[in-house]
């Protein structure tokens, strides 16, 4: 029989929340401002300093884009919601859904009280239920997410020693968001996904989450004190999930379609429940005898400061007179006979290049249109940081503002599928990864940017396979 508290079913499905490795965050604190960032920030958890040190190695020292995996297979056990108070001295003085709290700490015994299953029904000091207006600090809303990092975990596990790990942390990061934007899309979305995964729910469902530019309406207090409303530019969440999963899913369902249709009885869809369960204690806090400052969710950023300040533009250098590249050049495609070409490229031309310098096998026709990879036990694995810099350089490529949701993955799978057959970058092996880098990297060699060239041929070639596909409607 299990003991109860320790090593019962609940208790331990529970603490599997506890490994959490690190959080990522959307803002930093300098001085006593709170700055959004156009990027994610690495925290490592106590005990798991070298952890940031892998993290910036894979995705680079300013991603705005996470590939991983969602642990659970409901929202409410990836994605938990609250609204919390916090104190300097304290940490968390209470927890709540906006009318009643499910963790608190009593004023007497110094210890947190929890009622997720809300039995007590404790009215929140500061929610409609109150009899009287509460002490200290407001509660504020704040969301974190379970995501699992595949190509951390193998790097830790691989390299462990290099940062200082004596056995891999495998577990998955939390990211924290106090936005109310980034809840409510967040929670829209996730419930999209919830669906999509069908029996399995949202287990071990591949995802994206990204930092997309919107405009957002702010409110603050004007000189009169009257609230106002305005709009700003933020760095807010989305996150959605891949296109082989989509495709997948689709197949699996229309066999499970063409079974019930022979056996006459149509499937039913699985009953789900949602049930109220506690965060992870790593972010409880704790009661501290000695004054200490206690870190709480918004010192990280809450994606409603004031903006970065915008940088400087500066003045544009005069036109350069366009001249041919050079044939031998890394990143400058060519003709079949290798001659040259005017820059940019037409579509075919850039693939025939990607292909060959791909180490594609020729077929019959000169421009590699019916060209194929080498056998796969002739493959070799990309660099992780590599596939991340492709990644990143053809989305600055494709980027434009009214993208939303998953549109700048979508664009970029179309242009992988035209060069290479395949919709994703983590299918690419290391000839591709390398002929990609040198096709977009900057003309001063380095991966901030895409050269213009290969912007705009990437466009081009977004273009021509949307055509094919029948969807050239799609906005660029």
């Amino acid at each position: 029989m299990p003991i109860t508290g320790l090593t019962d079913r609940k208790t331990t499905k529970t603490d599997l929340r506890l490994r959490s490795i690190g959080t990522v965050r959307k803002g930093e604190k300098k001085g006593d401002d709170l700055v959004d960032l156009e990027y994610f920030r690495f925290v490592p958890s106590p005990g798991f300093e070298g952890v940031a040190q892998a993290f910036h190695n894979i995705y680079g020292d300013e991603p705005r884009m996470l590939y991983g995996y969602l642990p659970y297979a409901t929202v409410e056990r990836n994605w938990s919601t609250w609204k919390e108070s916090w104190g300097k001295r304290i940490g968390l003085m209470h927890r709540c859904d906006g009318n009643y709290m499910v963790q608190w700490l009593d004023d007497t015994t110094k210890k947190y009280v929890r009622d997720y299953d809300l039995k007590l029904k404790r009215p929140c000091p500061f929610g409609p239920f109150a009899e009287k207006k509460g002490r200290g600090t407001p509660c504020k809303q704040v969301g974190r997410l379970s995501l699992i990092l595949p190509e951390l975990m193998k790097e830790l596990l691989f390299n462990g020693a290099e940062y200082g790990m004596e056995t891999a942390p495998l577990g998955f990061v939390t990211v924290i968001t106090t936005s109310e934007h980034d809840l409510g899309n967040l929670s829209r979305e996730l419930f999209t996904l919830e669906e999509q995964g069908g029996r399995d729910g949202l287990r071990q469902m591949p995802v994206i989450l990204r930092r997309v530019l919107e405009d957002v309406g702010v409110r603050f207090e004007g000189k009169d004190g009257k609230p106002l409303k305005t709009k700003q530019k933020k760095w807010m969440l989305h996150i959605s999930t891949t296109n082989d999963y989509i495709i997948q899913q689709l197949a699996a369902t229309e066999a499970r379609r063409q079974i019930a249709a022979k056996s006459g009885v149509m499937p039913q869809p699985p009953a789900t429940t949602t049930a109220l369960v506690p965060a992870a204690d790593v972010i409880e806090g704790e009661y501290y005898e000695a004054p200490v400052t206690a870190e709480s969710p918004w010192n990280g950023g809450n994606g409603n400061e004031a903006p970065k300040p915008a940088a400087k533009k500066k003045p544009k250098a005069a036109a350069k007179k366009k001249t041919k590249p050079n044939a031998t050049a890394a990143g400058s495609p060519v003709n079949g006979n290798g001659s040259a070409v005017d820059r940019p490229a037409p579509p075919k031309i850039v693939r025939r290049w990607l292909r060959e310098r791909g180490q594609w096998v020729k077929g019959k026709a000169n421009d590699y249109s019916d060209a194929h990879r080498q056998a796969d036990t002739q493959q070799v694995a990309p660099d992780a940081k590599a596939v991340q810099r492709v990644a990143a350089l053809m989305g600055k490529a494709l980027e434009t503002a009214n993208d939303k949701g998953n549109d700048l993955a979508l664009k970029r799978h179309s242009v992988l599928g035209y060069l290479y057959d395949r919709d994703s970058t983590g299918l690419l092996n290391e000839a591709e990864v390398s002929a990609l880098l040198a096709w977009l990297k900057s003309s001063d060699g380095s991966f901030s940017n895409p050269n213009d060239n290969a912007a705009v041929e990437c466009r081009s070639i977004l273009k021509e396979s949307l055509i094919k596909a029948g969807q050239a409607e799609l906005a660029l």
